[in-house]
C-alpha cells in the first residue's frame, strides 16, 4: 500500500513540477555570500548582502504564485561555508539549491521574538512533527536587544509520505542594522552529517539554510522574507526535479505556518508530542 501512495505522490509532484530558473547573478551571488560571511565580525558584509536580497524582493510581486517567487541559486560548496563543518560523506555538487521569496504579515520585531520559542511545532512546515531548540548562547539579551546574535540546536522529527527521519539541526540568529537605520534578521542553519531514515529506507544527506527577514521600508508592519536552502536526499524514485518541488512548498507552507502561529491559529500538529525519539 505504502508503495501506491508513494507513486500517486510522485506522480502528482511530476504533473506539477516546474524547475526553478537560475536565479539573478546578483542574487545568486549575495545569497552564498551572506551565508559564508555570517560570521563577520563587522556585519558590513551582511548590509551588503541586504541590498541585493531587498532590490530582488522588491522586483517581483512577493504575493503571486510561489512557481514565481522561486528560483535556483548556485551551490553551496566549502569554501563558503563559513566555517560551519557539513557532513564528510555528502557530495556538495549534489546539493539541489531552492531559494523562495515572499512577504511576511508581521513587523520584523515579532520575528526576532519568536526566535525564543523553544518548541517550533506548527512554526515550521507541516512535515514537521517533532522540534525542539535548545539554546547554546545567551538568549534574553537576543531578544531585548542589547546582544545581536544567538545560537540554538534543535532536535527535529520529519514525516512525510516520502520518509520519516530524526535530524539534529544547528542554526544561528543575527540582527543587522541596516544603513537606513532599519533591521534585518538573517539566520544560517545546517547539519553536520547524514542521517538515516526510519527502516534505513534512504539518507537526509545534506541540508544547509540561509534565512532573510528584511523590515519592509513602504510598510512596517509587514517583512520581507527570503529562504535558501542546500539540501540532497537519497530516496529511491525521487530525483533532483521531484524534490526540489518538495523543497519549494515546504519553504512557502512554512512562510505560511509562522504568520498563522504568530496569530494564535492552532495547526494539525501535536505540539505536546512526547519525545519518542530511539535512543
Amino acid at each position: 500500500m505504502r508503495s501506491v501512495v508513494l507513486s500517486m505522490a510522485l506522480f502528482v509532484l511530476g504533473v506539477a513540477c516546474k524547475a526553478p530558473v537560475e536565479a539573478p547573478a546578483d542574487l545568486g551571488d549575495a545569497s552564498v555570500y551572506a551565508y559564508a560571511n555570517y560570521g563577520s565580525p563587522s556585519g558590513d558584509e551582511l548590509q551588503a548582502a541586504t541590498d541585493s536580497i531587498e532590490a530582488y524582493l522588491l522586483s517581483i510581486d512577493l504575493n503571486g504564485a510561489v512557481n514565481d517567487r522561486t528560483v535556483a541559486p548556485p551551490k553551496l560548496l566549502p569554501e563558503n561555508w563559513g566555517g560551519v563543518t557539513g557532513p564528510a560523506d555528502a557530495d556538495p555538487l549534489m546539493q539541489v539549491p531552492v531559494a523562495v521569496a515572499g512577504r511576511g504579515l508581521h513587523p520584523i520585531a515579532d520575528y526576532i521574538q519568536l526566535v525564543g520559542e523553544p518548541n517550533y511545532i506548527c512554526v515550521e512546515s507541516d512535515t514537521t512533527k517533532y522540534a525542539a531548540r535548545t539554546f547554546t548562547t545567551p538568549l534574553d539579551c537576543f531578544l531585548d536587544g542589547t546582544c545581536d546574535q544567538v545560537s540554538t540546536t534543535q532536535e527535529t522529527r520529519k514525516e512525510s509520505t516520502l520518509a520519516k527521519v530524526w535530524y539534529d539541526y544547528y542554526k544561528d540568529y543575527r540582527v543587522v542594522e541596516l544603513r537606513d537605520g532599519r533591521q534585518a534578521m538573517y539566520s544560517r542553519g545546517w547539519s553536520d552529517r547524514v542521517w538515516a531514515t526510519d527502516g534505513s529506507a534512504g539518507t537526509w544527506d545534506q541540508s544547509y539554510q540561509l534565512d532573510v527577514w528584511i523590515e519592509d521600508a513602504a510598510d512596517p508592519s509587514g517583512t520581507l522574507r527570503y529562504q535558501v536552502l542546500w539540501t540532497s536526499v537519497t530516496l529511491a524514485g525521487l530525483g533532483d526535479d521531484l524534490w526540489g518541488a518538495l523543497v519549494k512548498n515546504g519553504i512557502a507552507d512554512s512562510f505560511e505556518s509562522v504568520d498563522a502561529f504568530l496569530d494564535g491559529e492552532s495547526c494539525s500538529n501535536d505540539r505536546d508530542r512526547p519525545y519518542d525519539r530511539p535512543q
